[in-house]
């Protein structure tokens, strides 16, 4: 005998907070990760999802296209030009870790606070 089943308007709500599911050690960082988005309105999904993306994406390309155009505008040929184009491009490197730092001191699992 089977036992009856029960629709997602009958079972009864699940009291479980968050901080439950991030310490809970069954539940892997995926799982966690979708718990997480769940809870966030449209507004704290778009500065810590979206917006953390695409400022990834383009402070690499403005590093790349800086060091080009510096390279393109000296004529650099030899080695002690590209050296240094590359020097330029690691410290631009550096400065864009930084500033993402900086805008988001935390993130999901990432065990930092915002006190640090």
């Amino acid at each position: 005998m089977c036992a009856k089943k029960l629709s997602s308007k009958e079972l009864p709500p699940k009291e479980v907070s968050i901080g439950d599911v991030l310490k809970d050690p069954a539940v892997d960082d995926e799982q966690a990760i979708r718990s997480l988005r769940g809870t966030m309105d449209w507004g704290e999904w778009l500065r810590n999802d979206f917006l953390r993306y695409f400022y990834v994406v383009l402070a690499l390309a403005i590093d790349v296209f800086i060091a080009l155009e510096i390279g393109k505008d000296f004529n650099v040929h030899d080695t002690a030009g590209s050296f240094a184009l590359i020097l330029l491009f690691i410290i631009g490197l550096v400065a864009i870790y930084l500033g993402y730092r900086l805008l988001w001191p935390e993130g999901i699992l990432t065990g930092r606070s915002k006190e640090l």
